[in-house]
């Protein structure tokens, strides 16, 4: 592919995955893949699977998602899903959201299932957004869509997000070309980072609570605890991330202690979106290991 094709001519994969978790190693699975290709500025396919699992899903995801059984039961295996999704990686620059998530999934299945590997450039729109409105921070795809003037449908479901995305993505064109930013090779260095499936789980859960936090929605976390040796299971309100003595925290308010508490992030082993959303506190504050 040529890194130096101008953006609006770009042969583009706006492409999402959901899975069942964050953690491969506990079982997390990918359940649903969808992609728009598009080309000078038009949609030219939709391609959408519901993907077969080992186990079956968790009840929340129907909730949330909103995917009914009916669609389920005409799941395709994976391995037919991404012999389809590969021929596409290798001609387009993918765009995506919590791409490290995408990349660790869709890589490792990629390699299990049909031996390639996931090599694109690939660009996040949440990495390109925070440096094309600097100062804002990370910004979920309702505040992008809202500060754009694109259109929400509902993104709970899986094409009508994809779809949100590409006018987004289009919507930033004439931002990015103002500051020079006008080529394949200048987005990627405009974006300055290279995600690669060598990234830890942490950064992946990172991204999630950054992005549940902008939603306010209570996350479910598996925390490892390094004294017991057990992992227990949390609902939890993410209010703050912070780093302390290089490590990074998790500040939020715990259901199943009735408290705030703070948690390392390299100690979650999963995260599961809730879909239930709250309202912060007004008695939070700063906890004095922090400060």
């Amino acid at each position: 592919m040529d890194n130096t094709i101008k953006l609006k001519n770009a042969p583009l994969c706006f492409l999402s995955i959901n899975t069942t978790g964050m953690n491969i190693n506990e079982g997390a699975e990918i359940y649903e893949i969808g992609m728009l290709l598009t080309h000078l500025g038009r949609i030219e396919k939709k391609m959408h699977w519901f993907v077969q699992t080992l186990n079956p899903l968790p009840e929340n995801i129907f909730l949330i998602k909103k995917i009914t059984k009916k669609d389920i039961d005409g799941a395709k295996p994976l391995k037919q899903v991404l012999e389809q999704v590969a021929r596409y990686l290798d001609k387009r620059f993918v765009v995506s959201i919590h791409s490290t998530h995408l990349v660790q999934f869709l890589d490792g299945a990629l390699q299990k299932h049909i031996e390639k590997k996931f090599k694109n450039v690939l660009f996040d729109l949440q990495w390109i957004t925070k440096k094309l409105f600097e100062g804002t921070g990370y910004m979920s795809i309702s505040d992008l869509a809202a500060k754009l003037g694109v259109e929400v449908a509902d993104f709970r479901q899986m094409m009508p997000l994809l779809a949100i995305k590409f006018n987004i993505f289009h919507k930033m064109m004439p931002l990015l070309e103002e500051k020079g930013v006008d080529t394949v090779l200048a987005l990627r260095d405009f974006q300055g980072r290279k995600i690669s499936a060598a990234h830890s789980l942490a950064a992946t859960v990172i991204s999630m609570v950054e992005k549940s936090m902008s939603e306010k929605q209570t996350i479910h976390i598996h925390y490892y605890s390094p004294y017991s040796g057990k992992t227990s299971r949390r609902d939890v309100d993410p209010y703050e991330i912070h780093t302390k003595d290089r490590s990074k925290y998790l500040i939020g308010y715990c259901h199943t202690k009735g408290e705030f508490r703070f948690f390392n992030f390299d100690r979650i082993t999963d995260l599961i979106e809730t879909g239930k959303t709250f309202e912060r506190s007004s008695d939070y504050s700063l906890p004095d290991f922090f400060k």
